[in-house]
This record gives structure tokens, sequence and C-alpha cells, in this order.
């Protein structure tokens, strides 16, 4: 194989003949000299070799003849009086050496919660992206940043290599809310309206029993402690921070608003594809369709131009496909309405399950008119109502 060594130092072909070139063949791999490639009257060596087998060429009786030559050196010779392409190999060395200063490429590896979007719109807000100055990030500080600014980032590795930033995170698999216990003094008040199914109180007094139904606003659990004399009047009280969980059953009204119609998009068969450079912030297409005479989808393909390894350049080419299409209104049916609510009802559970609440019932309708379909849903959930609010101090005489 003619591989990058080989072609920097340059080769010749050399055609040989006479009766002895086994013997020829047999000397020269003694004297460690060169030979690939042969044929039956060819082989390929390199230009010291050459010289250095003519003696043995003339003690074995072999004519020697160069039929081509290749490499670096032959292709500097043939171009020396050429002084434009001597002048734009010196520019672009100079281009590459001035990009070798800049960062081109900015990846990650590891992350799963946060999104490679998000993450270097944080990098931006600290003045890092592509086109920056290598000189000017430290590695070290960018750790500290992003482990400081998130805190499910347990461990961070950043490092530079050629033109491209890579930045390796773990993150924590269980998250863990750290949060300082409140001991503030407060009472406990319902958030809304419900049906109390069980009262587990862990400091206060309650107000409420199992099976009372409690309106939004009512207290739930008392955080002032009244110390009473003997005859039931009030000498002093304290506050205290009121703890309890109370499990109620309550009900959420859902509704949603879906038109009577959408815009459908049809793909025609026709299809114009082409191609797409982009040099820094400048972008040029070729063979795209004309945009004014008809509605096109576009579909890109972006790929950024590196030469070796990590070594990637602010050039980013790729292919563009247009489809052509067309759109008409579309009615919706009652079959897609009740999909649109499945998949609604469904994804509002989720955000439910989330806080905590355990769902237990659900009852919808659909109802249709002039102006689209209306969605309806009552989901009947137990949920811990208990909402902190300041101390009311109240002090009741029996």
């Amino acid at each position: 194989m003619f591989d990058k060594n080989r072609w920097i130092e340059g080769r010749v072909k050399i055609e040989i003949d006479g009766a002895n070139m086994e013997r020829f063949f047999n000397i020269s791999s003694k004297r460690n000299l060169l030979i690939e490639q042969v044929n039956q009257k060819s082989f390929f060596t390199t230009p010291k070799d050459f010289r250095e087998m003519k003696p043995v060429a003339r003690k074995t009786g072999v004519h020697l003849k160069i039929k081509g030559r290749q490499g670096l050196p032959f292709f500097l010779y043939r171009n020396r009086m050429r002084k434009l392409l001597g002048t734009g190999a010196i520019v672009f060395l100079f281009l590459l050496f001035f990009s070798s200063m800049y960062i081109w490429d900015i990846s990650f590896v590891g992350n799963r919660r946060y999104t490679d979007d998000l993450l270097l719109e944080y990098l931006e807000r600290m003045s890092i992206y592509s086109g920056v100055k290598k000189s000017i990030i430290s590695c070290d500080d960018l750790e500290d940043e992003i482990r400081n600014s998130f805190t499910d980032i347990t461990w961070v590795s950043a490092e530079i290599r050629g033109t491209r930033l890579i930045i390796r995170i773990k993150e924590n698999e269980e998250r863990i809310d750290y949060m300082a216990a409140d001991e503030s003094p407060c009472d406990l008040m319902a958030g809304q309206r419900g049906i109390i199914k069980e009262v587990i109180v862990r400091n206060g007094f309650a107000k409420v029993k199992v099976g009372d139904i409690v309106e939004k606003g009512d207290l739930l659990v008392d955080g002032t402690i009244m110390i009473l004399d003997d005859a039931g009047n009030l000498v002093t009280k304290h506050e205290i921070h009121a703890d309890a969980d109370i499990i109620a059953e309550t009900e959420y009204m859902v509704k949603k608003n879906v038109d009577l119609s959408r815009m459908e998009k049809v793909r025609t068969g026709v299809i114009r594809n082409g191609f797409y450079l982009r040099v820094l912030e400048y972008t040029c297409y070729f063979l795209l369709p004309s945009f004014s005479d008809h509605l096109w989808e576009v579909v890109m393909d972006q790929k950024q131009v590196c030469l070796v390894g990590d070594f990637c350049l602010p050039i980013y080419w790729g292919n563009v496909s247009a489809y052509e299409y067309e759109e008409y209104e579309r009615f919706y049916t009652e079959t897609e309405v009740k999909e649109i609510e499945e998949g609604y009802l469904q994804e509002y559970k989720e955000k439910l399950s989330e806080k905590g609440v355990q769902i237990i019932g659900n009852d919808g309708k659909i109802e249709g008119n002039e102006s689209g379909w209306i969605i309806t849903e009552t989901l009947v959930v137990r949920e811990n109502i208990a909402v902190e609010t300041r101390p009311s101090g109240k002090y009741e005489e029996n």
C-alpha cells in the first residue's frame, strides 16, 4: 500500500528487463533496498533506493528504466513554476493554523436529563460557543461552574481535543431534593374542597376527622398551643410548626376545546434534491426549487468537515430534499376526537401522579357544536390537601 509516509518521501515505478531478475531481487533484498508491488517486469521503490540499485543492476546484467514518479517531491517539482498554486497552498496552511486556535464543535457525553440544547444555551451565557478562542477556556473553571449550576450532575470532565470541546458528565441517577427543614410557626388549611379519608398528625392539633367535608381554606391542623389556668382562662400560647398528612377525596375538572377541522398536508410526489454548503454563518444552496409557486417541505442533513480525528473546521455541508405538498381542510371524526381526549387525559394523569396524587376514577364526555368539540373530564383523586398558612392564634372559649 502507498501510505502517507511513502507519499511524503516519494516513490518511482521501475521497469526491469534481463535474464537475471531473480538474482537482482535477491541481492537487493539482502541490502535492505525497498522493492514493492512487484509485477512481471515492474516494481516500485524509493528514489534513494533506486540510486543504490544501479550497481546491483550492472552486476546482474539487468536493465532498469523509470516509468513513473509519484509523491510530494515530484508533485512540487512539476508545479514549481505555478505561483498561484504555491500561494494557495500557503494560504490554505495559514487558514488551517488560524482555525486550529478556535473551538468549532462542542459535544456532550453522558447527559440524559439535560439535553444538548439546554447545555449549549448555558455555555453561551458563559461566552463559550462554536467559534470561541481556545485560549479563553479554562476546563477546570468550566467543570466547577457546571457542577455548581446543575445539582443533579455529580461528575464533569471538560477536555479540548483539536478544535473540539468535549464535555463528559455523569448525572445523579436517583434525584434527591435536599430542603432545609422549615420550623417556622404555621397552621394547615385545606387547599381545596374534599371528603377527609385519613388524618395523620405529627405536630399540632387536628381540627377535622375522617368523614368530614371541608371547603377550601378551612382549618385542618392548629399549630397554636394554648396554656390555660384552672378556670379555663388563657394564660399564654406557643406557636409551633404544624405537620400532618390530611388525605381527602377530591375532584378535578378538566376541559379542552378542539377545533372542528385541521389543515392536512399531502405530498404530491414531486421531489427536488439539492446540496448546500455553509462556511461560518454564510450558506449557499444549490439545485433548490422555487418556493414562490408551490408549497415545499424541506429536509436537511448536515455534516461537519473534519480533516483528521478531532480537527474540525467551521465548514458544514449536506443534502437538501424538498417535497412538494398541498394543504386541504379536513374535519375531525368522533374517533379522532376520542383519541385526542385519551392522549390529553393520559398526559394530565401523569402530571398528577408526579405530584403524588392517586387517581381512583374518572368520568368524561365529548360534545360537539358548530364551533368545535368540547372535551370535559371529571377526575376523582385522593391527595394530601394540607397547605401551610400563617398561624391564626385564635382562642375559642368553651
